[in-house]
């Protein structure tokens, strides 16, 4: 298993992203894309899954703030999940980004496995779950790629000049 504990003061750090991000939110009026309530957790949550996706990856995370266009960590895409081990890719997530699961909540999180939001919109139809959420293609646990795996594709990205 793929265990990351994070440490009280990444934890501060990441509770203090989740808390800007929602706080910009609601200052530009922008609403929820995922169509949840506004509600500082989920940022706080998502924060915390990328901050411990990138400890457990190797990777330096930015914590940054109204970077919707650009991937979270690296050339990947976190969605962080506390009930629920399945992956959610929405439809705007471009069709060559890899996207993650992190599942857990503080300080402990599990890196799950991931996949190309291309793969997944082929082999999920969309759904809203009955939640009232946006849509997405719910990828269950077993249809992930391994995380070994995607260390080695990151791994072939060290020390290479890229664009996000």
């Amino acid at each position: 298993m793929n265990w990351v504990t994070l440490e009280p003061h990444e934890i501060f750090l990441a509770s203090q992203v989740g808390v800007l991000r929602r706080y910009t939110s609601i200052a530009d009026g922008m609403k929820d894309r995922a169509g949840r309530k506004m509600d500082f957790s989920a940022d706080i949550d998502g924060a915390a899954g990328e901050m411990a996706f990138a400890k457990g990856m190797n990777l330096y995370w930015s914590g940054g703030n109204k970077t919707f266009s650009v991937p979270d960590v690296g050339i990947v895409e976190v969605k962080t999940a506390r009930s629920s081990v399945e992956l959610p890719v929405y439809e705007h997530i471009p069709d060559d980004r890899i996207v993650a699961l992190v599942f857990g909540n503080m300080p402990k999180f599990r890196i799950v496995g991931w996949i190309y939001a291309k793969d997944a919109k082929k082999i999920v139809p969309l759904s809203n779950k009955g939640l009232g959420y946006q849509s997405a293609h719910f990828i269950s646990e077993d249809k992930l790629r391994s995380v070994q795996e995607l260390k080695n594709i990151l791994s072939s990205f060290n020390n290479k000049e890229y664009e996000w």
